[in-house]
């Protein structure tokens, strides 16, 4: 989403806060220690609510004098408190340390409630300075606490918190899933409730979930969705309110609506008025019409909002909001022309981006390049530009990792979840064994008495043990069943690692060649034009796309309980469609390609199965041609038959790593290992003939 682009990413785990002028306790007035402590933090959490941060930090340090030294969690959540005044102060190595303090006194205070609150909060924090370590070692605290905690609260923040750890990885999925767990939680009391903290909470966790969406490209729809979800609860807070009006004027902005985007304006621009200070939202919502009208080339119409923009974010004083500003006012007059002045802005912000988000940086890369090509520096403009470029490939590969990082985790959350369950199933087991052992222990005591008694007592005692015990051999049954599937997914995981490892490697190495090319032979690469080189590069991103789609449907081949969708399906098409990809690998060894398929050839199969399949045969059959060889595709009956010349072919070598079950990453076995998995998979079976020692045939027979 155009927002989520544009504005701060960083989303901490705050509670819903009230627009206010704090007024400071008189605790002079006030009785016991104990009371004292608890007004103070109150006056505390209102300062952060109003957004008074510099109060905050000071009011904080005073609170803190009053905590007895054993006193961990008071002291806990005004240290935390105070690293956050220092983080909206952009102090971050003084926000650091005390946060880092707070969470070690809660943890000393065996708080799950505030190890979870302060431990989802440095979550983000941590990967936004790039500690990867320590994002990750707050995420395993943050993971304990949820896994062992019982207590509804505590799940709801670190569902929450996890949700924000796995959106910052860009996991979107896992997050998704950990956000909407603590949504269901809120859900259950949100019914019920007239408490308006909790409504209130709601409605921020609601937002969270839209903000997740705005990072995933055509998700507009369900952001608006958790939006509507949380807004009936958004009037409850002056703050969040605004938050919510901002963000639906970011998100039909996005969506290209700008006249619904400004209707939500007419809404929100009466809310900056008389406030203490000015909301982070009187800029981003100004920013995002402007950008929107600058998307439509209505420049005249972006240029009253970005004015709006500039004035409030200087009022602000705010270095993250003056910077967003500076990023879109450089790249208004880099489109209208004024290319020193927007070099200007751009230089302003591009500090700012390059440490607060990667994407951010690199539309100010992009603009400052235009802008340096635009005042006739061409080295600068060269030299931004190589600059956008390789951010831009790290970006990309970034994502193609988290894809794959993110089902991982998933898979691995939803086996875990499992393990869980059965380990809670076998705790109420041994929980009933103990309490039938307390019984007997009665029994036996009354036995002493009557005799008669005892010896019946005895014989129920017997039969009861026999049943926990034949339960507990189911229960191992289980486990072993559990552990045979979890080798099974091991192997399935590092088999398709090699494949990916080997079908990739090609492809992406070509594109880094032609970087390459540019960057360290500019003369030969001037040989080539500007329009030549982006279709190359075109090109081999398509490669790779559908070796990635090839590649998920193998993986999705391998899951438990998948099946192909079969339908009657015309084969020649498929057969065209994969001879077009392939068409510059047939060029380049002058190979003849004959597809002899009739129109009327069907089989009873699955579309995009038989698509990796051909082209994988297909691709063997170019690797094996000599140079002006020959290729056939026919049909007939229920096989698809694909001969091409292949001097020294050896069919039953192909035979033979068709029948293996590890691939060979040195030759073309990892092919292969697809095309066999995903015939199993719709009901065909493939072997290799040889015609003669010119000529090899690969055959694939539909089983009917």
């Amino acid at each position: 989403m155009q927002g989520s682009k544009k504005c701060w990413p960083l989303i901490i785990l705050l509670l819903a806060h009230f627009s206010m002028l704090a007024q400071a306790p008189d605790i002079s007035k006030i009785a016991g220690n104990k009371d004292k402590i608890a007004a103070w933090i109150a006056y505390c959490e209102t300062l952060r609510q109003t957004s008074q941060f510099q109060l905050l930090s000071e009011a904080a340090t005073k609170g803190l004098s009053l905590i007895p030294p054993a006193d961990n969690l008071n002291a806990a959540n005004l240290l935390y408190l105070k690293g956050i005044a220092f983080y909206y102060q952009i102090k971050f190595d003084s926000a650091q340390y005390f946060l880092y303090q707070g969470l070690s006194r809660a943890r000393q205070a065996h708080s799950g409630l505030a190890t979870a609150t302060i431990s989802g909060t440095l979550i983000p924090f941590t990967f936004q300075l790039r500690q990867q370590d320590k994002t990750d070692s707050f995420r395993i605290i943050l993971q304990n606490v949820t896994d062992t905690a019982k207590d509804p609260e505590i799940l709801q923040i670190g569902y929450a918190g996890l949700g924000a750890y796995y959106q910052q990885k860009a996991y979107y999925s896992t997050a998704q899933d950990y956000l909407i767990k603590s949504i269901e939680l809120r859900k259950k009391e949100i019914d019920t409730t007239q408490n308006i903290k909790k409504e209130t909470d709601y409605a921020v966790l609601c937002y969270n979930l839209y903000k997740l969406y705005g990072e995933i490209d055509g998700a507009n729809e369900k952001a608006i969705d958790a939006l509507n979800e949380g807004r009936p609860f958004m009037q409850l807070a002056p703050s969040v309110s605004k938050r919510y009006l901002s963000s639906y004027i970011e998100a039909f902005c996005s969506a290209g609506k700008i006249d619904s985007a400004l209707h939500y304006m007419q809404q929100l621009q009466p809310r900056f008025k008389n406030t203490h200070a000015v909301p982070s939202e009187a800029v981003t919502s100004n920013l995002n019409i402007a950008v929107s009208y600058m998307d439509k080339k209505q420049y005249a119409n972006s240029l009253p909002y970005l004015h709006s923009a500039d004035t409030f974010s200087t009022k602000s004083q705010s270095p993250l909001l003056i910077y967003q500003s500076q990023l879109c006012m450089g790249r208004y007059l880099e489109e209208t022309g004024n290319y020193p002045k927007a070099i200007e802005f751009l230089s302003k912000a591009l500090p700012v981006a390059k440490q607060i988000n990667k994407r951010q940086y690199l539309d100010d890369l992009k603009y400052m390049s235009l802008a340096q090509l635009g005042a006739g520096n061409n080295k600068e403009a060269l030299q931004f530009y190589q600059q956008y470029i390789s951010g831009s490939d790290s970006l990309t590969r970034e994502k193609l990792a988290s894809n794959f990082a993110d089902q991982e985790i998933r898979y691995q959350t939803s086996k875990k979840e499992q393990q869980i369950a059965v380990l809670n199933r076998d705790n109420q087991v041994k929980v009933l064994e103990l309490k039938d052992a307390s019984r007997l222990k009665w029994f036996l005591l009354a036995g002493l008495i009557v005799l008669a008694l005892f010896s019946l007592m005895l014989y129920f005692f017997y039969r009861e043990k026999g049943k926990a015990n034949q339960l507990l051999n189911d229960k191992n049954a289980e486990l072993d069943k559990l552990n045979m599937e979890l080798t099974k997914a091991n192997n399935t995981k590092a088999k398709l690692f090699g494949i990916i490892s080997h079908d990739l490697r090609a492809p992406v190495g070509r594109i880094a060649k032609l970087i390459r090319l540019k960057k360290e032979n500019p003369k030969v690469a001037g040989t080539i034009s500007s329009e030549d080189y982006d279709k190359m590069l075109d090109t081999g991103l398509d490669k790779i796309l559908d070796t990635m789609e090839d590649l998920l449907v193998w993986s999705k081949s391998q899951m438990e309980h998948f099946t192909p969708n079969l339908l009657p399906t015309n084969i020649s098409p498929i057969a065209e469609k994969e001879i077009q990809f392939l068409q510059g690998l047939i060029n380049e060894k002058n190979i003849t390609l004959n597809n002899r398929l009739p129109a009327s050839f069907k089989q009873n199969t699955d579309e995009n199965f038989l698509s990796v399949i051909v082209r994988n045969l297909l691709l063997n059959a170019i690797k094996a041609s000599n140079a002006g060889g020959q290729i056939d595709i026919s049909g007939a009956n229920n096989q698809l038959l694909i001969t091409n010349s292949s001097p020294g072919a050896d069919a039953a070598r192909l035979n033979g790593l068709l029948s293996g079950t590890t691939p060979n990453t040195k030759n073309d076995g990892l092919g292969l290992q697809i095309v066999k998995d995903l015939s199993a998979a719709i009901d065909a079976t493939l072997v290799f003939k040889q015609q003669d020692a010119h000529f090899i045939t690969a055959v694939l027979s539909w089983n009917k």
